[in-house]
């Protein structure tokens, strides 16, 4: 509605508008009738379509949390279980006799509980999205799961995750493509050719790569500053990252949390500067700088964590479905807030580098392990940091 209701000052359709204002007073007798309307920008509208008696009732659809993600997925996931091979335990071993219906009871009851093991694990990676982005991916699971079981000519065969998950091959295939599927929302498509082609900086003495290098430091810093255990580290190239750290998807709420999270941020340069020198750090810091950049902004001009300017806002939101905000302060407040968040970073940046200072052993350590791995969880991840750390003392 927007698209005709917007504010007048701002409304090409004006007279359009005005002839819409006027049909609504016009119905008022009836009272049988509704309108119904629908905007991603309600503080766009004029406020005279928005008084008593006008559209007055608003409903606001946010994202879906848990509970509701997991009957999304669960519904989704039976809609589509017939792609499955003997829907996940066969019903057809019940086999005949009086023993019959009882064994396809328990098989059936085994379906249903995998589907819901499964619903549950897809919400948990699927923190922040939508009902349609929850379809899309396990639709795109589903097409690829059906490719590697009946592969179409001149179509290779896709691996998939081996890590057992359920207990349950097929239920572990199906997951693995799921989150095969969320990682190429987040990330992107994985790189076709052979690991080494994608390097940007070659191996070095340490046996390592410095992509290695970069995502140890990101989470040798999660580990130290007691984030949330992170899903996965990789130094293979995927979209436009040549590696990456899968972080925890909880939103930051306190502010140590976003301190945290700058400092993760932060992990990968400080690593590269420790092993390499100042001069031989790399560019892959830029999408880190961003990110960092995002959040200190955040804590210092919306939410009050900067001591310059206390219990103050200086942006607010304007667009809060489309992501738009604008500041509402002086001019000379904003040049102070750019040097609230410059020094902000700067400090935690030294703060994070003193961290690290005595690690450079541990960092190589871990790189050359992760270089070697390619890919590994965070749990096993944890496990041979851990390990180090215990050989050390």
């Amino acid at each position: 509605m927007d698209a005709i209701a917007k504010n007048r000052f701002q409304n090409e359709s004006y007279s359009h508008f005005i002839e819409l204002i006027k049909q609504m007073d016009g119905i008022e007798q009836r009272s049988n009738v509704f309108i119904l309307a629908a905007t991603n920008a309600p503080e766009s509208l004029d406020p005279a379509f928005t008084r008593s008696g006008r559209i007055d009732k608003e409903l606001s659809f946010t994202l879906p949390d848990k509970a509701v993600r997991v009957e999304l997925a669960k519904g989704n996931l039976v809609k589509r279980c017939g792609a499955l091979r003997n829907f996940v335990y066969s019903v057809s071993d019940a086999g005949t006799g009086r023993n019959a219906d009882r064994r396809m009871e328990e098989s059936c009851e085994k379906n249903r509980k995998g589907i819901k093991m499964l619903a549950e694990k897809i919400a948990e990676i699927t923190r922040g999205y939508t009902p349609g982005d929850i379809e899309n991916i396990i639709n795109e699971a589903f097409i690829r799961y059906v490719r590697e079981e009946h592969p179409e000519p001149g179509i290779p065969k896709l691996p998939h995750r081996n890590a057992s998950e359920f207990g349950n091959a097929e239920l572990d295939c199906l997951y693995g493509h799921i989150y095969e599927a969320v990682e190429r929302k987040k990330i992107g498509d994985p790189h076709p050719a052979d690991r080494e082609e994608h390097f940007s900086i070659e191996k070095n003495d340490q046996s390592c790569s410095s992509v290695s290098i970069h995502e140890v430091g990101h989470a040798v810093v999660s580990r130290l500053y007691g984030c949330e255990p992170f899903e996965k580290i990789t130094s293979l190239p995927r979209g436009s990252a040549l590696g990456y750290v899968m972080l925890s998807q909880k939103a930051p709420v306190t502010k140590r949390d976003y301190k945290n999270r700058i400092r993760c941020a932060m992990g990968g340069r400080i690593a590269e500067e420790l092993v390499y020198g100042e001069e031989n750090i790399s560019v892959g810091a830029g999408e880190d700088m961003k990110t960092a950049t995002g959040f200190a902004r955040a804590m210092v001009e919306k939410f009050g964590f900067a001591d310059e300017f206390g219990f103050m806002a200086l942006r607010e939101d304007t667009a809060q479905y489309l992501g738009g905000s604008e500041y509402s302060c002086s001019e000379s407040f904003r040049r102070q807030s750019d040097e609230a968040v410059s020094r902000l970073l700067k400090k935690l940046y030294e703060e994070t580098a003193d961290k690290l200072a005595d690690k450079k052993e541990l960092i190589i350590k871990l790189a050359r392990k992760v270089f070697e791995e390619e890919t590994m969880t965070g749990e096993k991840f944890i496990r041979y940091y851990e390990s180090l750390k215990d050989t050390k003392a």
